[in-house]
């Protein structure tokens, strides 16, 4: 081996007591942004490795499998070996060229050296965790890792102003326009979330102000499906206005085990995350910790407070995302199955109660539909609202909750609306046995497939896809599957209803009819000429398409039950669904969507296991956070031209 290519151990242990704490000193100098790869490979696998995709082990195999490829292509055309690429050579000397596989980490961390990313906020929270040697769980308290929203926002800014524009400005040359554009719009619109809002009386409110959206929701992430499985509740933001990809736009705040959480936990998580954001909204330095206890003059926090995050800009909490379940159990919110279930209007679910008011009361003129909450009024219906929405946060309501149409509308009516249409083909329009209806049905939607270049198929469809065919009388049909793959079936399945519907069959008739105006609402939500809202007049189309389609499902439902047959399921969602439509005349439905934050937490699901390795488990959302910043790090050097 060259004596400048000696593994890294060898280096660490050159020389005596001294010259190894200076070559040591040398060695961890360097920070990972200052690493220039020359190896289009060796930056994939550390691309990789940084977001969970392969372990340190996996990266130096590949590396060194490529770099004795590259030696013997040297020796057999008499090439030096001083053209394969250094970064190829190190990883592949990862544990001392692979003799030992437990150093591999440790070792590669040493040469990435320190990351030009925010560290970790590190805060002492009560959890449940296990001590040794025992079967059960203590209460104690640990440090909690949080990257904390104002201090990403700042050195977003600071190190990386070209993404900064793109991330939070929606405009790479970093221009106001588009954020500028975005509230006259919203105040055009009278949208009720700015109702009364604080951050109005600000002078250049309206070109500083950056709208974000934060998410939280649980993933199963050990053992999985199985005995004994580990739910993570993630949570992160956003901001609205950034364009790209998944891990690009989206920034981790924290996670926690819900086995790992104490009647106090989450209280102290969310204490943590709105001093954050407070901060954030403030657009400067904090001048007290998350306590309330203020900063020493002469710390670096208390030099540091009150001097602007990112140059007068700072962020406004315009959007709170999740599923139903979400909004209920983390944030105190009315649950589905309540007599009173919604947070936006007074309908209800007592037997006794005003008909005008039931909450599947779908007629044009229901009297819920002309009574919506104010902020005020379903302040006053909550009084016991969740810490998000008190002091100093009062300015937040129910209206900043946005209705995510992955889940109510393709994981919810979509679902249900092709399961009853399938049903309908199967077991009434098309004759034949029901499973040779189904793969005549299955024929047609290949080809409706092909025919339009559908862009999320199913790979295939059978009868246990939406009920149990031994029992097709027992229950509602619904259709398995993800959100995005009910949304491209629909018309799929709306076409074959249409040539294979009965003739002279009323109801079948008010099915397509019912069913088109569901996928036209899709059609406008879809058109890519909208950006951050659907026109005016578009809106109040989507509004009474919406009345109409829910006016007929009532209609088909009942006409149904009479019939005896279990078809057109009305659920929460259903309810949910004339929300939705209703606040698309204020915002885009797609603003909502937690389509990008299903895939993030999925992306972090994907990091847990090569952080859980031998790590207990209220430990392990520490490694999580340390991992997302080798992930951001490289991700913002690779895209920045600047780096």
């Amino acid at each position: 081996m060259e004596p400048s290519r000696r593994c890294l151990k060898s280096d660490k242990l050159k020389g005596g007591r001294k010259q190894r704490a200076a070559a040591r000193e040398i060695l961890l100098a360097h920070s990972a942004s200052q690493l220039k790869f020359q190896s289009r490979l060796a930056k994939h696998l550390i691309e990789q490795w940084a977001w969970g995709q392969y372990s340190a082990t996996e990266v130096q195999t590949l590396a060194k499998a490529a770099y004795d490829d590259q030696v013997a292509f040297a020796a057999s055309n008499n090439i030096g070996k001083q053209t394969i690429p250094e970064d190829l050579f190190k990883l592949a000397s990862l544990g001392c060229s692979g003799r030992y596989p437990g150093n591999m980490h440790r070792d590669l961390l040493t040469w990435l050296g320190d990351l030009n990313v925010v560290k970790p906020f590190q805060c002492n929270i009560q959890v449940k965790v296990q001590k040794p040697r025992k079967t059960t769980l203590a209460i104690s308290t640990v440090p909690m890792h949080f990257l904390l929203p104002h201090e990403v926002f700042h050195h977003i800014y600071d190190q990386h102003r070209a993404l900064f524009n793109t991330l939070f400005l929606g405009d790479s040359e970093g221009s106001n326009s588009t954020v500028s554009s975005f509230w006259r719009e919203l105040v055009a619109r009278r949208d009720p979330r700015l109702q009364h809002h604080p951050m109005v009386n600000r002078e250049q409110w309206d070109t500083k102000a950056i709208p974000i959206s934060i998410h939280g929701d649980g993933v199963a992430c050990i053992r999985v499906n199985r005995a004994g499985s580990r739910t993570l509740d993630v949570f992160s933001w956003q901001g609205m206005l950034g364009r790209g990809g998944t891990l690009f736009l989206k920034h981790y705040m924290c996670a926690v085990f819900v086995a790992s959480c104490t009647s106090h936990t989450m209280s102290a998580v969310w204490r943590v995350l709105m001093w954050s954001l407070w901060w954030l909204f403030q657009g400067v330095f904090p001048d007290s910790d998350h306590t309330g206890k203020r900063f020493a003059a002469t710390s670096a926090d208390g030099q540091a407070a009150g001097h602007p995050l990112a140059g007068g800009y700072f962020g406004v909490l315009l959007t709170i995302k999740g599923d139903m379940k979400f909004f209920h159990e983390c944030l105190g919110m009315a649950a589905a199955t309540a007599e009173e279930p919604c947070d936006h209007c007074p309908c209800h679910k007592k037997i006794d109660g005003d008909a005008d008011y039931q909450v599947f009361n779908f007629a044009i003129n229901a009297k819920w539909k002309s009574k919506l909450f104010t902020a005020s009024a379903w302040r006053a219906r909550c009084p016991n609202r969740h810490v998000l929405f008190m002091d100093p946060w009062s300015f937040l309501s129910q209206h900043n909750c946005e209705p995510d149409i992955l889940h109510i509308v393709y994981l919810g009516v979509f679902q249900t609306i092709i399961g009853s249409l399938i049903w309908l083909l199967v077991y009434r329009c098309i004759a034949g046995s029901p499973t040779a209806n189904m793969a005549q049905l299955w024929e047609h939607i290949l080809e409706y497939y092909s025919t339009f270049k559908v862009s999320c198929q199913f790979s295939s469809i059978v009868m246990s896809t939406w009920h149990d065919p031994a029992k097709p009388n027992t229950a509602y049909p619904r259709l398995k599957g993800k959100g995005m793959e009910a949304k491209c079936l629909l018309p799929a399945v709306l076409s074959a209803m249409d040539k294979f519907k009965r003739r002279g069959v009323p109801d079948d008739e008010m099915a397509i009819t019912m069913v088109s105006k569901l996928r036209d609402i899709d059609r406008i939500w879809d058109d890519s000429s909208f950006s951050y809202f659907v026109p005016w007049d578009q809106s109040m189309i989507v509004m009474q398409l919406a009345d109409e389609f829910l006016e007929m499902h009532s209609i088909l439902h009942n006409r149904a039950a009479g019939r005896g047959e279990l078809l057109w399921h009305t659920i929460p969602k259903t309810h949910a669904f004339w929300h939705v439509a209703f606040k698309s005349r204020f915002q885009h439905p797609r603003l909502g969507s937690t389509s990008i934050d299903e895939d993030f937490v999925g992306r972090i699901k994907c990091i847990v296991p090569v952080s859980a390795r031998g790590v207990k488990l209220h430990a392990v959302p520490g490694k999580v956070a340390e991992k997302f910043r080798y992930g951001k790090h490289f991700m913002y050097s690779f895209a920045d031209p600047s780096s």
